[in-house]
């Protein structure tokens, strides 16, 4: 199964464990089928992290058109197999300051449910704001 294959039917799989219903009538919207998925999606992610125990994060912050500082959170963790590395969200930055930021990520990562306690790395690109 090659990996564009294998992502539709993970795709697929998130798909009818959201909407079991008829689509049309469960999900009114694209983007309400997109929320949907994504935040299957980020729950499958996160408790594969939750379950390697150890990771790490790397924060990018960037304006968008309207200059609101979007900030990606990707993290890095290891299964049995392999080393991953998980796009998990994109956040809204409220504050530009480096302590407000740094709380900001702090509080999403309790959020998910992470234990700063096991992050063992950390890495920042437009990092003069951290």
């Amino acid at each position: 199964m090659n990996s564009c294959e294998e992502n539709d039917s993970e795709l697929s799989y998130f798909a009818r464990a959201s909407c079991s219903e008829d689509l049309d009538e469960v999900c009114t919207s694209n983007n309400e089928v997109i929320e949907i998925l994504g935040n299957n999606v980020r729950s499958e992610i996160l408790s594969k992290v939750k379950s390697a125990m150890y990771f790490s994060i790397i924060i990018d912050c960037t304006p968008d058109t309207e200059h609101i500082e979007q900030t990606s959170q990707i993290t890095r963790y290891v299964n049995i197999k392999d080393g991953e590395e998980s796009f998990v969200d994109f956040v809204i930055s409220h504050q530009k300051m480096e302590r407000n930021l740094s709380e900001e990520i702090m509080q999403k990562l309790s959020s998910e449910g992470l234990d700063m306690q096991n992050c063992r790395g950390q890495g920042f690109d437009n990092g003069r704001k951290i």
